[in-house]
């Protein structure tokens, strides 16, 4: 387990003086290799272990040895065990043994930080009774703590110096190649280390620009037990070159990595986050079997250009995102579009299957698959969800790999969008990297050994989140999660970022994050920081959760204005997300059974389920806000919290049914809707839309902040794969032409959905599940009349707890309510007036398969009117919705949303 040992008797390993002293004792030793001990701040160490006298050994080469006998090392004094949360950045230390380091050593911590360690505990006879390893983050951050630039720094004179924190090393070198072609050779220059920081530097001059570099570095490595030299890529990379393997000089200001007018491009205006509609896209689905763009752009930033200015012609899908914006669609979200490790960047290397060939084949063949499986280690798709470098746009995105177009075309896909309506949000992952330790794609172990990352209390990687977790707690990991934030948001121009396992982090790092973002100007800064939202995955599972943080998860996050996915209403709304018969309030749950009889799972059916999922349904449209009261099933006024609740204002809800994770909704309603099981009726395609248009319009029409997966909109299919990160081109395919939802393209991959080949076979060879033109043209079209509808009134998307509590109210709740119907009223008949063209709006979501006339005496006597949008609608069904005046009664056709508004009265 490394060289730190306690050496057998005699063993030629030990210098002839120690083997001496420990053969006077006559006992021998045994090896070990975990690292059970902290060194929390620059005095104090921590320890579980109980001895009467503690030591402290160190050595410089890497060849450590513990004696048997005390007196050898740096004497500790033992004091009173921790308490909990003593040290904040290590909550769970209750009851370590507490070590203090005397004065007269405590100059000597900076050198003792650079080699190997051990702490040993030692009985009445000074006998070894236990050694273990130290973890050195506390102290590392006690000592060397620094909020200082790093990675390329330019002054005004062009001349870069290159800065990196690794206080640990005994060496860092430079390694600068003015061509990397193969057997160019290196430049070596020794770097200068700064005492007090522990970072490394070098100043070079203005000719070292676009030259490329690595770092080397000399410094122990507690994993291997020795003194390691690597040769590593910056992680404060600006640029790099094909497939990572070099950091570039580049200087993000300089005019050739800027389009046309970037210095002086204005944002589409944003008053405030709840009227954000977000569009989740990955890079290459978007435009990868696009025919309307170029093929060498095709999967890449430069296909969002294609907007029929300039130089490019309209590509079908900026043409489907620029009548999204037009509708109400403000945020495209890009999934992972920084450096990631699984793809190949090299178009040469590539190896991706003819679309041609595996069309030919059978929509329920297992070939497609098997096809894709072959190749998946060297196609160029990925979800991208394994960090490589933070702060660099992913290569394989970009025309060109080495250089700085990946650069110049991100942000030509920034302007793009921003000159069409739609900001950007990023899609980040802080919480792992792809690798650690001294695997090939390992970046931080290599210059700081194990600071990086979230340790065990025996000095072991958690990996929780699939992969090695980061220690965000420590400050030099947060600092590296928020430098890199920021130059997203100043010199990309991104307004938004959504944080991937966001309960990793703890509350403090998002609320640190949130607090240096919002204090961006664009006098300062170039950008306005009080618009860029935060939001992301706030469950509570993890390390940090584990190690006993305030994590960020969804409770924990209430009043700071940073948002969660909300996930209290989506098994409400469509039966949950596994690929099981249960049914939810849109696909027929109790009115509308599908002929399981439960014992496929989990199944919930009966009448008060459907009444539950109502109730949560109604927590979902007021923003997931936890003091929102409303009569619930039972006919008593409940508060939100008891049925999920959890948020204190709207924009802190992200609202949704699916994302990339999982199945698309057309597919989760295969399994769902019913198809002649057990002599139930058969769900037709046409009421297929109508359920999944019913879905949307629950997510665009509630308050807080919808979020939606691309291709939603057009009854998108994975040919019911259950996970597609690995699936290639082939399953994760989007047609904007509107041809095609893709279903029936062969079983998905068997590495994810073997278990369900047999239930997924009898539905993807079916043609009654196979939409039409008409049929995917229908969903488009309902999608953008929701949208234009919730932008049409400020009552749609109210900005404070305060005001939904007070203007938002139900109706057709309790115990007696008609099923599958939910009716939700908001007025503007109080102050302040915030929807100068409505005095109330009115709306009916009626799941059930049948149209219903529901009576509301409250409403009786209001001049309530379908939406302009919705008398205009291309849907004839939803254009025969009615409200009768004199009586109070609503006439609403079958799965349908149908919206009312009542006009303000005449000025005399």
């Amino acid at each position: 387990m490394g060289s730190l040992t306690l050496a057998p008797l005699g063993s030629s390993y030990l210098p002839p003086a120690l083997a001496d002293h420990l053969s006077a004792h006559g006992d021998g030793v045994q090896e070990w290799g975990d690292r059970r001990a902290m060194w929390l701040d620059r005095q104090v160490l921590a320890w579980n272990t109980t001895a009467v006298t503690y030591e402290l050994h160190h050595d410089r080469s890497g060849n450590l040895i513990v004696p048997y006998g005390s007196g050898h090392g740096i004497p500790l004094n033992a004091n009173k065990p921790l308490s909990w949360g003593q040290y904040p950045k290590y909550p769970n230390l209750a009851g370590y043994i507490t070590l203090y380091l005397p004065e007269i050593f405590q100059n000597q911590v900076p050198g003792l930080l650079q080699e190997e360690l051990a702490l040993a505990g030692y009985d009445a006879n000074g006998h070894l009774v236990a050694s273990t390893g130290v973890q050195l983050q506390g102290v590392l951050d006690d000592l060397f703590s620094y909020d200082g630039a790093l990675g390329v720094v330019y002054d005004q004179a062009q001349t870069p110096t290159l800065k990196v924190w690794a206080p640990t090393a005994q060496q860092v070198n430079l390694y600068r190649f003015t061509s990397i072609e193969p057997e160019s050779p290196a430049i070596v220059q020794a770097m200068d280390r700064d005492p007090n920081t522990g970072v490394w530097s070098i100043t070079g001059d203005p000719s070292w620009n676009q030259q490329f570099y690595r770092y080397e570095t000399t410094v122990f490595f507690p994993d291997t037990g020795q003194i390691e030299v690597n040769q590593v890529t910056d992680p404060y990379s600006v640029n790099l070159s094909l497939n990572s393997n070099y950091s570039q000089i580049v200087n993000l200001a300089a005019a050739d990595t800027k389009p046309d007018g970037w210095d002086t491009l204005v944002k589409p205006p944003l008053d405030a986050p709840e009227d954000m509609v977000i569009y989740e896209v990955h890079t290459r689905d978007f435009s990868s079997q696009d025919q309307t763009v170029a093929s060498g752009d095709r999967g890449t930033f430069k296909a969002f250009t294609y907007d029929g200015q300039g130089d490019k012609p309209l590509s079908n899908g900026m043409k489907h995102l620029i009548q999204l914006a037009q509708a109400g669609l403000t945020h495209i979200h890009l999934m992972p579009v920084f450096d990631v490790a699984s793809i190949n960047e090299d178009p040469s290397a590539q190896i991706n299957p003819n679309p041609l060939i595996l069309g030919q084949l059978g929509p329920a063949s297992k070939l497609q698959q098997a096809v894709v499986g072959l190749v998946r280690e060297s196609d160029s798709f990925n979800w991208g969800y394994d960090p490589y470098h933070y702060g660099v746009p992913e290569g394989s995105y970009a025309t060109q790999q080495t250089g700085t177009a990946r650069i110049l075309e991100f942000r030509e896909m920034v302007k793009s969008l921003s000159d069409n309506g739609l900001r950007l949000i990023m899609d980040v992952v802080y919480n792992h990297t792809s690798s650690s330790a001294l695997y090939p794609e390992s970046v931080l172990d290599k210059i700081v050994p194990n600071y990086y990352y979230r340790l065990t209390n025996d000095g072991y990687h958690y990996t929780s989140s699939c992969c090695p977790d980061t220690a965000t707690e420590f400050h030099m990991m947060q600092k590296l999660m928020v430098d890199t934030i920021v130059r997203w948001a100043k010199d990309y121009k991104v307004d938004g970022f959504r944080f991937d396992f966001m309960g990793f982090h703890t509350l403090d790092n998002m609320v640190a994050l949130q607090n240096k973002l919002h204090s961006l100007t664009l006098e300062q800064d170039g950008v306005d920081g009080s618009q860029i939202y935060l939001y992301g995955e706030g469950w509570d599972f993890g390390s940090a959760q584990q190690r006993g943080f305030r994590i960020a998860n969804q409770y924990n996050l209430g009043g700071t204005g940073i948002g969660t996915f909300n996930d209290r209403p989506r098994e409400s709304i469509y039966g949950g997300f596994d690929p099981k018969p249960q049914q939810g309030f849109i696909n027929g749950q109790s009115y509308d059974w599908n002929g399981y009889d439960g014992s496929e799972g989990n199944y919930r059916r009966s009448h008060d389920d459907l009444l539950f999922s109502s109730d949560r349904i109604r927590v979902g449209l007021v923003g997931g806000l936890k003091d929102f009261t409303f009569i619930d099933r039972y006919g008593q006024v409940t508060y939100s919290q008891n049925l999920g609740g959890y948020t204190e204002d709207p924009q802190e809800s992200v609202n949704y049914m699916t994302a990339h994770d999982n199945e698309t909704l057309f597919d989760l309603n295969v399994y769902k809707l019913p198809m002649g099981k057990n002599g139930m009726g058969v769900t037709t395609l046409a009421d297929r839309v109508r359920v999944q248009n019913l879905g949307l319009s629950i997510i665009g029409l509630s308050q807080g902040i919808p979020f939606f997966p691309m291709g939603t909109d057009m009854l998108r299919s994975k040919s019911l794969d259950h996970n597609s990160y690995d699936s290639g081109d082939w399953f994760n395919r989007v047609d904007f032409s509107y041809e095609t939802n893709h279903f029936g393209s062969g079983l998905p991959p068997v590495w994810n959905n073997q278990y369900l080949w047999p239930f997924q076979e009898q539905f993807l060879g079916d043609p009654r599940f196979q939409p039409e033109r008409k049929d995917i043209e229908a969903a488009v079209n309902h999608f953008q009349e929701i949208l234009k509808i919730r932008k049409s009134s400020k009552l749609f998307r109210l900005e404070t707890a305060k005001d939904i509590q007070s203007r938002l109210r139900f109706y057709n709740n309790g115990p007696a309510q008609r099923d599958g119907v939910i009716i939700m009223a908001i007025s503007d008949q109080i102050a302040p007036d915030l929807d100068p063209d409505h005095e109330a709006v009115v709306v009916v979501f009626n799941a059930n398969k049948f149209g219903q006339e529901l009576l509301v005496p409250d409403l009786r006597g209001f001049d309530l009117q379908l939406h302009p949008i919705q008398q205009q609608s291309v849907d004839p069904v939803v254009r025969s919705a009615h409200f009768d005046t004199s009586s109070g009664n609503f006439n609403i056709p079958a799965r349908t949303t149908a919206v009312f508004v009542m006009n303000p009265e005449p000025t005399p």
